[in-house]
């Protein structure tokens, strides 16, 4: 499938690494053959187990950015769960085959005003937002100095506990509805319980040569750029752990969650491929080959990323940029509608100036034809203190740059923020 960053980045180095993020949301693997990628990651549950010695390599121990209490408590409640944590299901209608978002809703969507969701539906607290009550994440950060260590670290302490609270109340209002935690749905990978609205449930969802030509990354590789992502980190947060030992990144990859994100994702090696993998096949070859990559899985993702942005532009053991190919299974009352998440997301990023967050349009241009997919945008990706990645067809005539070539995708989802 063909795609192309919709945007100018600012900084030649920026577009050697995370032009190519943007192909990872929203194209098949293109490593392919390889260990630990498939051709389609929809038809496979992703196994949870003990981890072969010989998968080990890269492994941190990085204990401060995971909770053992929440480990145990998130462990205590799966196991009571009529159903296992990571039982198969499938989904079979065509949007979801063709890649689109299984979002509910007529289509009809009418402007938001005060108080109130689309088509005039009363707004109502998620869960997560109800256990926040006066202790969001944007009151958190509000008037903190993350460059100062001491700071930091109260932060994320306090934010951690915060993002264990919602898990658990999540994970026991799944047990009290008997609502899946996972869900693998061909076309669209995994999804992965992580909210209600009501009792209605929230998922998180995941969502090549001819990229490095469309962005232009391959011109920048060789002299006099010589811009290859050496001496760079990238933070890669998915549905799980880059594959370390694969041959496209093996010695570039730091798991920094070892004790929560215990599986390989196809979909997340997938995604470091694409930002970084060496070039060992031609074809696989990165936009940044020689970056290094450090691996988190989506769960405490905002304590996570305030705890490794940069602050300043000195901050050389902190990322500077991270990537976010992940989504939201949203209503169509919630397509443009500006709620906690995206506050969470422009907090978080405001505090870290020195920090650049990529985050997936989504795919639901087709789910909102009553505003001709204008307004499809949703939860973080409306955020406005980051870079928010939508799909156009590959900018490649031959094997030359062509950006003619670069048409709108049916699919990529479209702003503006109804807000």
């Amino acid at each position: 499938m063909k795609r192309h960053l919709k945007f100018m980045i600012g900084g030649v180095l920026l577009i050697a690494l995370l032009g190519g993020a943007f192909f990872f949301h929203f194209s098949p693997p293109i490593l392919k053959g390889k260990k630990g990628l498939s051709d389609s990651l929809g038809n496979e549950a992703v196994q949870v187990g003990q981890i072969p010695e010989s998968e080990k390599d890269g492994i941190a121990d990085n204990s401060s950015s995971s909770s053992t209490n929440l480990k145990d408590s998130l462990g205590e409640l799966e196991k009571s769960q009529n159903q296992p944590a990571l039982k198969k299901y499938t989904w079979n209608s065509d949007a979801q085959t063709k890649g689109h978002s299984n979002s509910r809703g007529s289509g009809l969507k009418i402007k938001q005003g005060a108080n109130v969701l689309d088509q005039g539906k009363s707004i109502s607290p998620t869960l997560r937002e109800t256990v926040a009550a006066q202790g969001a994440i944007p009151k958190i950060l509000e008037d903190k100095d993350l460059s100062i260590p001491a700071v930091r670290s109260r932060v994320v302490t306090e934010m951690q506990a915060l993002e264990e609270r919602q898990r658990i109340a999540v994970l026991a209002k799944a047990k009290e509805l008997n609502v899946p935690l996972r869900i693998d749905r061909p076309g669209e990978n995994v999804a992965e319980l992580y909210d209600f609205r009501g009792n209605e449930p929230i998922y998180r969802k995941t969502l090549n040569i001819n990229a490095a030509i469309s962005n232009g990354a391959n011109l920048l590789s060789p002299a006099p750029y010589n811009l290859d992502g050496t001496g760079i980190r990238v933070g890669i947060w998915d549905e799980a752990r880059v594959r370390s030992t694969h041959q496209e990144l093996a010695g570039r990859v730091t798991v920094m969650d070892p004790t929560t994100s215990i599986s390989f994702s196809d979909h997340a090696t997938h995604v470091g491929g694409v930002v970084g993998a060496t070039g060992i096949d031609v074809n696989a070859k990165g936009m940044a080959p020689k970056v290094n990559l450090n691996s988190y899985d989506w769960n405490s993702d905002y304590t996570e990323m305030t705890q490794a942005g940069a602050a300043l532009a000195t901050d050389s053991s902190k990322i500077p940029l991270s990537n976010h190919s992940y989504g939201y299974d949203a209503t169509v009352y919630e397509m443009g509608v500006y709620n906690s998440e995206p506050r969470n997301t422009d907090a978080l990023a405001s505090s870290l100036p020195y920090y650049l967050i990529f985050w997936a349009a989504g795919n639901d241009q087709g789910n909102l034809p009553s505003l001709g997919g204008y307004q499809s945008i949703t939860y973080d990706a409306l955020s406005k203190n980051i870079m928010t990645v939508g799909a156009v067809q590959d900018a490649v005539s031959g094997s030359l740059r062509s950006l003619s070539s670069a048409s709108m995708t049916s699919f990529s989802s479209w702003g503006p923020c109804d807000d």
